[in-house]
């Protein structure tokens, strides 16, 4: 099976697959990518892609903030370096700096 792939391709199994959805991922610092709009203190555009967003995930028993993350457009992992910071921030316990 092929998951590297242009977007709109599909892989072996006929499956539309995102375009960079397999590629291995990219640490970055969440404070450090572009604010997407000013009304999620979490969203984030994607550092590969012009048209991509970074939501950060939760996790779907505890709720707490995941430092894994995908684009919605273009597929790429990304992990936060940052993540304790972010868990703060989500809890109250720490200030943004936006």
């Amino acid at each position: 099976m092929t998951l590297r792939s242009e977007n709109g391709k599909k892989d072996g199994n006929g499956i539309k697959v995102l375009g960079r959805y397999g590629w291995p991922s990219i640490l970055v610092n969440h404070s450090d990518l572009d604010e997407l709009d000013g009304e999620s203190l979490f969203r984030r555009q994607c550092p590969v892609c012009e048209h991509g967003v970074l939501l950060v995930c939760r996790n779907q028993q505890t709720f707490e903030l995941e430092a894994d993350d995908y684009c919605v457009y273009c597929g790429q992992h990304v992990e936060y370096l940052d993540i304790g910071r972010l868990r703060r921030m989500d809890m109250g316990l720490e200030e943004s700096d936006e």
